[in-house]
């Protein structure tokens, strides 16, 4: 190996005339200070030096010193904006992500990487360096290859890239309205950022609408819609893949698996309020290119911009890999709504109900329902429920008395022993969450330990929210209804 990248050292600096430097194999640095040999080219005792007797990478100087500057296309984008450019033949190299193109060197080229302008392409010119064959890449582990052989004509630089890039007014300034002239294509790239922000019709229309207001003099409001229109379904129809993901019921949830990225979206905790349509949502990646195996869990609204940018962005940051983290964010968001929306719809059955009550204990617990114990504060309504569990214990019914009132569970103990000092086996939770955030962990304990009754005390502690909010009354409820017990709640009377 070290022969070899000796070898093709000495290839490059006096077959090509290339100056060449040594690179550390652990990453893409110069393992010397090389600024002099930006004006002068190694001898061959360096290059034995560097090649033979110590294993490091070989790296070519871009700029004058080498005549010539490279082109990185590091993205399946990058490379397809190059084809579509039609980019010219020149002597090429394969590298751990794309592809470097080795061009005649032009005065004054000087380095530059993340144009807006030009995403994903990277140029070496005066002052740059590459790594180039048979150098490994530090993190693909893959040689570096000349598939197009530098014996072949060095092209010259396209002119597309060396053109400087026009600056764009910030879009914050063009919401101020713009003048006659400016306006067709103000609002093309306002409705643009608005669909890639995730924002629906009506709002990229209401938007627009409003903006146009600010216009001298304003746009007809017929073409407003038209061109809001046309943008919005022109970007939906590229920006949203087809079906791809697979959905499943969880427990409090649903998964839903992108089998191509190995990508699993957890969502639980599904509700919808005033304010949107809501999750709390888990996102896990199997892929062994992926930056982190857990990419995100926090909650999301399915119907929020700033989420949808700010979840395309994590996504992006953690699979530098993947081309468009929008596309996906996009089509989970479509395909969730799609299968959350679209329920089925049932026929009635003509059946006899049977409406026979069944009792735990007589009249106060109701099985399998919701029970109430309501009063005023300092009431005995604990009490009451620690006199029903030992009832119900001795029954030989399990009971769960989960605590939100009390920081340890001595309160409960001491009042169920007083009660009945024989009664052992009540299993006793002191919460600090609202009962909705940890409803799962609950369900687990009901489960492992065969619990038929859990008590809650009290429902303004176990709710964390106002209780006279409905979406709140029905998240909370709903929680409770997919556990499959009777429920005994304390509630107190409201002060006011």
């Amino acid at each position: 190996m070290e022969n070899k990248r000796f070898d093709y050292a000495k290839f490059y600096v006096e077959t090509l005339k290339f100056s060449v430097i040594p690179i550390s194999t652990s990453n893409k640095k110069p393992v010397i200070e090389w600024k002099e040999y930006q004006s002068r080219k190694p001898t061959i005792e360096e290059l034995k030096e560097w090649f033979i007797k110590n294993n490091y990478n070989v790296g070519i100087i871009t700029g004058k010193i080498s005549n010539i500057v490279v082109v990185d296309l590091d993205s399946d984008e990058a490379i397809r904006f190059a084809k579509a450019n039609k980019f010219p033949t020149t002597p090429t190299v394969k590298t751990g992500k794309g592809y470097h193109l080795y061009y005649k060197y032009k005065e004054g080229v000087k380095n530059f990487q993340k144009r807006e302008d030009l995403k994903d392409i990277d140029l070496r010119g005066d002052g740059g360096y590459v790594l180039a064959p048979p150098s490994i890449h530090p993190e693909k582990k893959v040689e570096y290859e000349w598939i197009v052989k530098p014996t072949t004509t060095f092209a010259d630089i396209p002119e597309l890239v060396l053109q400087k890039p026009q600056r764009k007014t910030k879009l914050t300034e063009l919401y101020k309205g713009v003048a006659e002239g400016e306006r067709n294509d103000v609002l093309t790239r306002l409705v643009g950022s608005w669909v890639s922000d995730g924002l629906s019709y009506n709002e990229c229309l209401e938007n627009a609408l409003l903006w146009n207001s600010k216009n001298n003099p304003p746009l007809d409001e017929k073409e407003i819609e038209t061109t809001v229109k046309s943008i919005f379904e022109k970007h939906r129809k590229i920006d949203i893949l087809p079906p791809t993901f697979e959905i499943i019921e969880i427990p409090f949830g649903l998964e839903m698996f992108n089998p191509q990225l190995k990508l699993y979206f957890k969502l639980k905790n599904i509700h919808q309020d005033k304010e949107g349509l809501k999750c709390y949502l888990e996102i896990r990646c199997e892929d062994d290119r992926a930056l982190a195996k857990d990419i995100y869990s926090a909650n999301f609204n399915f119907y929020s911009s700033r989420g949808t940018s700010d979840l395309s962005r994590i996504i992006s940051s953690n699979l530098p890999y993947l081309s468009n983290a929008t596309q996906v964010v996009e089509s989970f968001k479509k395909e969730f709504k799609s299968y959350y929306i679209n329920t089925p719809v049932t026929k009635t059955k003509g059946r006899r109900l049977d409406y026979n009550t069944n009792f735990l204990v007589m009249p106060f617990v109701l099985k399998d329902s919701l029970n109430l114990i309501y009063g005023l504060g300092a009431t005995g309504k604990s009490t009451f429920a620690c006199y029903l569990a030992t009832i119900m214990k001795a029954k030989g019914i399990n009971v769960l008395y989960l605590d939100y009132e009390n920081p340890t569970p001595k309160n409960i103990e001491d009042t169920i022993s007083r009660i009945d000092e024989r009664a052992h086996g009540i299993l006793i939770k002191n919460c600090r969450a609202k009962l909705t955030h940890e409803v799962e962990q609950i369900y687990e304990v009901v489960r492992k330990e065969n619990i038929q009754v859990v008590i809650v005390d009290s429902v303004v502690k176990s709710m964390l929210d106002d209780v006279f909010k409905p979406e709140a009354v029905s998240q909370y409820t709903s929680a409770l209804f997919q556990i499959p017990v009777t429920w005994l709640l304390l509630s107190h009377v409201a002060k006011n």
